[in-house]
C-alpha cells in the first residue's frame, strides 16, 4: 500500500532507512520515496548517536524528495511540528526539543534526522528519517538505559503500526508547503 503518488518501500531489518534512500538517490533515483522497515540494526540520530530500534516496537521511516533550495535548510524544523502536530491528533502531549527531538513527559519520544547528499554544489535530495517510538514499554527502555516512552505509554488511544505509518507518511506530504511562518509559531525559539 501507499499513499497517493509516493511510494512507500517496505522492508524487515535494514541497517538504516536513511543509508538505504541516500544509496537509492545516489544509484539515480529521482522520484519522492518513502521508506518504512520493521527494524534498524544500525539506527541512528543526530550527531552518529544510536537509535533504538526493535522489531515490532516503534516506526522506522525515512522520505526522499526534492525540496527547492531554500526551503533545505528549515526542513528539520518543519518536519519536526509536522510530527508534534500528528503525535498530538493522538492525544500526546507532546513538545519540540531544539533542534530534532520530541519530547512527552520529559522523555524522548520521537527524534529526526535530516541528511542532504551533494554532488559537488548540487543538492541531489533530501533524506528525512524519523524514528517513532510506538510500543515499547517502559521497563523495555528503563533496561536500554534510554530515558524515553512511546506512544502506546502517553495516549489511551488505540491505534495499529499500519495506521501510523499511512497517517504519518500523509503529513510528512506537508514538508512541500508549510509556510515559514506556521515554523515560527510552532517550533520553539532559540534559547
Amino acid at each position: 500500500m501507499s499513499t497517493p503518488d509516493i511510494p512507500i518501500l517496505r522492508r524487515g531489518a535494514v541497517a538504516s532507512t536513511n543509508d538505504l534512500l541516500k544509496e537509492l538517490l545516489r544509484e539515480g533515483r529521482r522520484e519522492p520515496l518513502f521508506l518504512a522497515a520493521e527494524e534498524q540494526t544500525a539506527g541512528r540520530g543526530q550527531f552518529a548517536r544510536s537509535w533504538l530500534s526493535h522489531q515490532g516496537k516503534g516506526l522506522y521511516l525515512s522520505y526522499l524528495f526534492f525540496p527547492e533550495r531554500e526551503k533545505v535548510e528549515g526542513l528539520t524544523k518543519a518536519a519536526a511540528v509536522i510530527l508534534s502536530r500528528f503525535l498530538k491528533g493522538y492525544g500526546a502531549d507532546v513538545s519540540i526539543k531544539i533542534p530534532n527531538d520530541l519530547m512527552a513527559g520529559g522523555r524522548k519520544i520521537a527524534g529526526i534526522l535530516t541528511e542532504s547528499v551533494f554532488r559537488g554544489e548540487d543538492c541531489l535530495g533530501v533524506v528525512i528519517g524519523i524514528g517513532l517510538n510506538l510500543f515499547y514499554e517502559r521497563r523495555e527502555l528503563e533496561e536500554a538505559g534510554i530515558p524515553g516512552t512511546s506512544l502506546c505509554l502517553e495516549t489511551d488511544q488505540p491505534f495499529s503500526y499500519e495506521e501510523i505509518l499511512l497517517g504519518l507518511t500523509e503529513a510528512l506530504k506537508q514538508l512541500n508547503t508549510i509556510t515559514a511562518e506556521e515554523i515560527s509559531l510552532e517550533y520553539p525559539a532559540d534559547a
